[in-house]
């Protein structure tokens, strides 16, 4: 499943966050909120997407 994951560039629920820079390498933005760790990156046209983390330090969504 991690590698599946890696070679579609997804960031399924449970990935760490070792596996998500690994998979799409340091975040433009990194902020913590309510102990909630989220990485965030940005893209073309002025978008970006993000990954939330839990407090076990595995991805809990993204957008």
């Amino acid at each position: 499943q991690r590698r599946a994951a890696i070679i579609n560039q997804r960031t399924p629920p449970g990935m760490t966050q070792r596996d998500v820079e690994s998979l799409l390498g340091r975040p433009d933005k990194v902020s913590n909120r309510n102990g909630e760790l989220r990485y965030v990156y940005n893209q073309k046209k002025g978008r970006s997407s993000s990954v939330t983390f839990d407090e076990h330090g595995c991805v809990k969504g993204k957008r």
